[in-house]
């Protein structure tokens, strides 16, 4: 519905890895992602998928050198703890130029049965245009798409207490 590059994305170990993807309807659009790892702590899911999820993962992964893939991308622990706290608010994390320069995304987090973070709803294309477009509409549509996905895994809106 965003007319955006969209990718399911997954925590697999220290990276994010995209396990499904609709790519643009638009002729200036992104790369395939399906299967390209890349670091947590410059992707909007790998943003959200540490806000939501357990913080020893959250503590395990912040608490490591962070790579300053572009110029764009925060390092400081501190910020990010920021944004991760933001995006715990807002429901939505975003990154701009922090993974490649000219590239946006917005994610929203995708639970499970269990109210577990399972995956991230990504939302990605060249900086102009996501700018341009408008952010609150693209946070309403990714976190819709998320909650649907979540719905379709069995999640009612709560956590287990297990």
């Amino acid at each position: 519905a965003a007319g955006e590059t969209a990718t399911l994305d997954v925590l697999a170990g220290d990276v994010i890895v995209p396990i499904e993807q609709a790519t643009a309807s638009t002729s200036v659009v992104g790369v395939n992602w399906l299967g390209r790892r890349t670091p947590v702590h410059c992707t909007a899911s790998g943003k959200v998928i540490l806000a939501f999820g357990p913080a020893p993962v959250r503590e395990r992964l912040l608490g490591t050198q962070l790579e300053q893939v572009t110029p764009h991308t925060i390092t400081a622990r501190a910020e990010l703890e920021s944004q991760l706290d933001a995006a715990r608010t807002a429901g939505v994390a975003h990154t701009y130029e922090e993974l490649e320069v000219g590239l946006d995304a917005i994610a929203a987090p995708v639970f499970g049965a269990d109210g577990d973070v399972v995956a991230a709803l990504d939302v990605s294309g060249p900086s102009h245009r996501l700018r341009a477009a408008g952010r609150p509409d693209l946070d309403r549509l990714t976190k819709e798409g998320a909650a649907d996905i979540s719905r379709r895994l069995g999640y009612r809106g709560r956590r287990s207490e297990t």
